[in-house]
């Protein structure tokens, strides 16, 4: 490995702070790779040497990187402790361009909590900046980020706008691994509403671009996005196709992360034709990962998907079990959307069973997240609890 040799020389001439920021790149690769003990292991190598030469630049920079391990793995308060020490760092030395990164940073936590308005307040200071100091580059990635807040609430027309204005910096500066993930995010909007020829039209062609310009983990993504259509459509043989395709690439370049998401999703294919022991074994595979790489948050949906099945199984003991697992999680991650989606679920199965009052408990504080984020669905929780 380049960056091995790079650190060897670093620390063969005594250069500290080429030392750094070489401990630095590489636990890029092994955050990449979903290997997150390992990245925080360099990172904290590398912050020492910062924090021991007073470079402050280099020790803003690693701290925003720690947090984004702990981001990953639904430490959410952590990950904002770390955010908000580099933010203030950046403040003091004058850097906007990366006060601009870090605020962007901060909304993505705000963000997995469900507190979409504090997260658009983060961004809109993150895109004056970036607008400020002619950081292009900057300014689409947070109008992509923008994009993804009007989406979580199902407002998909002004998400598309900001996806539009992003994707057209991407294509005027020529960048085109985001203009790669612009297109794909696009594609979601188009899946949302139910239009999936159009959707996997947007897919197709950031499949090109990531082929042509070697970008492997972007096709894994990709190809699990295509699946995905296919599997709306009830084409599971294709669909399946299309994961095989994104497995092997992921287990190929050593992406944990990406693995875990396409044994989740190839799982949902057998759960829909029937398969419910097949499902299950690519599910118990895909938890196994989020557990091996410190995914806490991850393993919401997984669970989640697992008491479905249970539930279709007519174990409900089991069912219930699992997604009360998938509740706690959720609440100690304060990860909002799963406390909305597993509690819903929840508390609708507890009620179900007679237990009307902890299941309706859940049921109001699904709808109070839902309400405040606007999110798809809240009216039909209302509905329910109006029953009881």
């Amino acid at each position: 490995m380049y960056l091995e040799q790079s650190l060897a020389i670093f620390r063969k001439i005594g250069d500290l702070a080429g030392e750094g920021t070489t401990l630095n790149n590489i636990s890029q690769i092994y955050r990449a790779r979903g290997d997150y003990d390992t990245a925080l292991v360099y990172l904290e190598q590398s912050l020492a040497i910062f924090r021991k030469i007073g470079d402050l630049a280099g020790e803003g920079t690693t701290l925003n990187n720690i947090s984004q391990i702990y981001r990953a793995r639904g430490d959410y308060d952590t990950a904002l402790s770390y955010l908000e020490q580099s933010l203030a760092i950046f403040r003091k030395i004058g850097d906007l361009s990366s006060e601009g990164t870090t605020l962007n940073n901060i909304s993505q936590i705000y963000r997995a909590r469900g507190d979409y308005d504090t997260a658009l307040s983060y961004l809109e200071q993150s895109l004056a900046i970036r607008r400020q100091i002619g950081d292009v580059a900057g300014e689409g990635m947070t109008l992509n980020n923008i994009s993804q807040i009007y989406k979580a609430r199902g407002d998909y027309d002004t998400a598309l706008s900001y996806l539009e204005q992003s994707l057209a910096i991407f294509r005027k500066i020529g960048d085109l691994s985001s203009e790669g993930t612009t297109l794909n995010n696009i594609s979601g909007i188009y899946r949302a509403r139910g239009d999936y020829d159009t959707a996997l039209s947007y897919l197709e062609q950031s499949l090109a671009i990531f082929r042509k310009i070697g970008d492997v983990a972007g096709e894994g993504t990709t190809l699990t996005n295509i699946g995905n259509i296919y599997y709306a459509r009830g084409d599971y043989d294709t669909a399946l196709s299309y994961l095989e395709q994104s497995l092997a690439i992921r287990r190929q370049i050593g992406d944990l992360a990406g693995e875990g998401t396409t044994l989740n999703n190839i799982s949902q294919i057998y759960d829909a034709k029937g398969d419910y022991d097949t499902a299950l074994v690519y599910l118990e595979q895909s938890l196994a990962i989020r557990r091996q790489i410190g995914n806490v948050a991850g393993m919401i949906p997984i669970l989640h998907n697992m008491a479905w099945i249970f539930w279709e199984k007519e174990d409900v003991q089991k069912a219930l079990n699992t997604e009360k697992e998938a509740y706690q999680i959720a609440i100690q991650t304060k990860d909002a959307m799963g406390i909305f989606q597993v509690g819903q679920t929840l508390g609708n199965w507890l009620v179900q069973m007679g237990q009307r009052e902890e299941g309706k408990a859940m049921l109001q504080q699904a709808y109070r997240i839902g309400a405040a984020a606007g999110l798809p669905g809240t009216e039909e929780i209302k509905e329910i609890l109006d029953q009881l």
